[in-house]
């Protein structure tokens, strides 16, 4: 006959039950609540470097349109298209860091819908 050995969460020590799974480690165990906190705490650690490389005086569109076009001759439309959509995507990495960064509203007042852009066409 075996033992039964008492395996408990090595963060919190919760003990493993039928409603309860433990991941199994070399040296320990742990549950799932902690595993959510664990993923909660790196997630953090990302979006803070974020946060800390975020531009701090980011251009309008139109001050980003007018600096492309002392590089691109022509193509107004698409310049525009791409000077909203690099816009937007600092306003979002901005709402989704919790800092304002002179850009805007935080992410409690904005949702910045994320999007993608497909420039095609002949280059020269």
């Amino acid at each position: 006959m075996t033992e039964s050995k008492n395996i408990d969460c090595s963060f919190c020590g919760e003990p493993q039950g039928v409603d309860l799974p433990m991941i199994a480690g070399m040296d320990g165990h742990i549950c799932p609540a902690c595993v959510k906190l664990a993923n909660q705490v790196v997630s953090s650690w990302s979006r803070n470097k974020v946060r800390n490389c975020l531009p701090k005086g980011l251009l309008k569109p139109t001050e980003l349109k007018q600096r492309l076009d002392d590089y691109v001759i022509g193509q107004d439309f698409a310049k525009e298209v791409l000077a909203v959509a690099v816009y937007n995507h600092f306003k979002r990495l901005s709402c989704e860091t919790g800092g304002e960064r002179e850009i805007g509203a935080t992410a409690n007042e904005v949702e910045v819908e994320k999007s993608n852009v497909l420039m095609v066409g002949p280059t020269g």
